[in-house]
């Protein structure tokens, strides 16, 4: 009976923990590939409790996205009710990445690093869900190529741990315990649970800043300090915009603040690079820019270009394969799916992952 995940991995190592969760480096017995496993500590009784995970109901519906981490699989093993989640293996955390650094990145890369975080974010929220704890542990790389005369590499960005993801359409009030506290948005800290997809775009732009100086914008010690610290760089929000959040039992007597400015704080930044700041950073989510829209500021026209070219020329090599091949109802359709492996790593599709899900688990079950 193959009831242990290690019957299918080699443990490598430990690479984190959390919580309510370990992060395992593993290595595939059949492939020899390398992934990274999540062990949940919650005890699943049945294959019925597993299949109510919301993380893993998550990741099996949501499509795949180059800048979302994507599961390749999953283990249930019943008899000690463990659920294991395979990833992709990345290279770090982007905390982990800046944390040891004396010298700031460039404002390109950030920027590239940036856009392609607000494309994940933006695939999660189109699809009706948001993350609720965007923080840079929760942003992974891995370096594709070295960086060279200062030039932007295509290092791989994506978005990990859907642990938290809410969906749009959940009732409010929403669960008012949520997200990092640094990179809590106003509208969490001042109400009880009325917040979407907006808390998202607020964290991003934290990480912004703090990739840009390496330093958290907003470290509070408790929800006040962390109210007190956005006023000191923001300023203090006027009756007007505090009388549009839903009230909690919240004192809105704020000591009256003037704006440091942001723009003081990172002086070397590019006009549109502060304006997406600004814009991500704006205090009322109803006056914050969706992911969709800071995607289409004129910041990122030049990685919106590199990525239609990139498509184009995508597009082109598949139409190619396909038009070249021996057997056009056959062999076209295999020539296509070798060259979409190497965007989507065989997980484009939703009915290849059910099957591969099914096959460990009902081993595991019916053993």
């Amino acid at each position: 009976m193959l009831d242990n995940f290690l019957s299918y991995y080699t443990l490598i190592g430990k690479i984190g923990e959390g919580s309510f969760s370990e992060v395992l480096k593993v290595k595939e017995k059949k492939s020899g590939h390398f992934y990274a496993a999540k062990r949940l500590t919650k005890y699943y009784a049945n294959l019925d409790e597993v299949k109510a995970c919301a993380e893993l109901k998550t990741l099996q519906k949501l499509e795949y996205n180059q800048n979302v981490l994507s599961l390749v699989n999953f283990i249930f093993e019943e008899r000690c009710g463990k659920l294991t989640l395979i990833f992709d293996l990345m290279d770090m955390s982007m905390y982990d990445f800046i944390k040891d650094r004396t010298k700031p990145l460039s404002e390109r890369r950030c920027k590239n690093y940036i856009f392609q975080i607000f494309q994940g974010l933006h695939h999660l929220h189109r699809n009706g869900i948001f993350h609720r704890d965007i923080k840079p542990e929760n942003i992974l790389i891995r370096s594709e190529t070295r960086w060279r005369n200062n030039m932007i590499g295509p290092d791989l960005i994506q978005i990990a741990d859907l642990g938290s993801v809410c969906q749009t359409d959940n009732p409010f009030p929403r669960s008012a315990y949520i997200s990092t506290r640094w990179y809590r948005a106003p509208e969490c800290l001042l109400t009880s649970g009325y917040y979407g997809q907006k808390m998202d775009v607020w964290a991003v732009g934290c990480c912004f800043f703090e990739f840009l100086t390496l330093n958290p914008l907003f470290p509070g010690d408790n929800e006040l300090d962390q109210l007190h610290k956005i006023h000191l760089i923001l300023g203090s929000p006027s009756n007007i915009i505090l009388n549009r959040f839903k009230h909690r039992n919240v004192n809105y007597n704020f000591p009256k603040c003037k704006s440091v400015g942001l723009h003081n704080l990172v002086p070397n930044l590019s006009d549109y690079g502060n304006d997406i700041l600004k814009k991500t950073l704006s205090y009322h989510p109803d006056t914050r820019l969706s992911a969709k829209k800071i995607l289409e500021h004129i910041y990122f026209i030049d990685l919106q270009y590199k990525k239609k070219r990139s498509s184009s020329s995508t597009s082109a090599l598949l139409k190619s394969s396909s038009l070249t091949s021996t057997n056009s109802s056959n062999l076209g359709r295999k020539s296509i799916r070798k060259n979409s492996s190497s965007l989507t790593n065989s997980r484009g599709s939703e009915s290849s992952n059910s099957s591969k899900y099914s096959i460990v688990v009902e081993k595991l079950h019916e053993a």
